[in-house]
C-alpha cells in the first residue's frame, strides 16, 4: 500500500489558487457550446473578496453615520440583497470573448443579472477549486 502523497501548506491556500484565471465556454440551454468564453478567478480570491468587503465597509460606514444622526437604518429590499449576491459572483469575471459587448465589470453584472443560465455556469465555475490549480 502507498503512503499518500505529502502536500505542501502552500496547496491549501485557496486565496492565492483563485487568483488564477480560469476560461470556459458557456452552453445554451441545449448543453452546446456556444462563442462565448468567459475567464474567471476563483470566489475565494482575494481581488473578489476585497471587491465584497469594500461594499459591505462602504454600507456598514452609511449605517453608522445614519445611526450617529440619530435615523433609522433602513431595511434592505430584497432586490438589493440579490444584487450584492450576483455582484460577487461577477468580481469573479474578468474577461470575456465570443460576444458582441466589449467585457468591463458593469457589463459583467448586467450579464450575470439577466442571464440564469449564464449566472449558474459562472457561480459552478468560480466556487470549483480545481479550475484553479496547475494540475488541472
Amino acid at each position: 500500500m502507498q503512503s499518500p502523497k505529502l502536500v505542501t501548506f502552500e496547496s491549501f491556500n485557496a486565496t492565492k489558487l483563485c487568483e488564477n484565471n480560469f476560461t470556459f465556454p458557456i452552453l445554451d440551454h441545449n448543453g452546446d457550446e456556444t462563442t462565448l468564453k468567459i475567464t474567471v478567478i476563483g470566489d475565494q480570491s482575494k481581488t473578489v473578496k476585497d471587491a465584497i468587503y469594500k461594499k459591505i465597509n462602504k454600507e456598514r460606514q452609511q449605517e453608522a453615520l445614519l445611526k450617529k444622526k440619530g435615523k433609522d437604518v433602513p431595511v434592505k429590499d430584497i432586490k438589493d440583497v440579490i444584487d450584492e449576491n450576483m455582484e460577487g459572483f461577477a468580481a469573479c469575471i474578468v474577461g470575456w470573448t465570443g460576444i458582441d459587448v466589449e467585457y468591463s465589470p458593469e457589463n459583467a453584472f448586467e450579464l450575470i443579472s439577466n442571464s440564469q443560465l449564464v449566472l449558474e455556469q459562472v457561480k459552478e465555475a468560480a466556487s470549483n477549486l480545481s479550475n484553479f490549480t496547475k494540475s488541472k
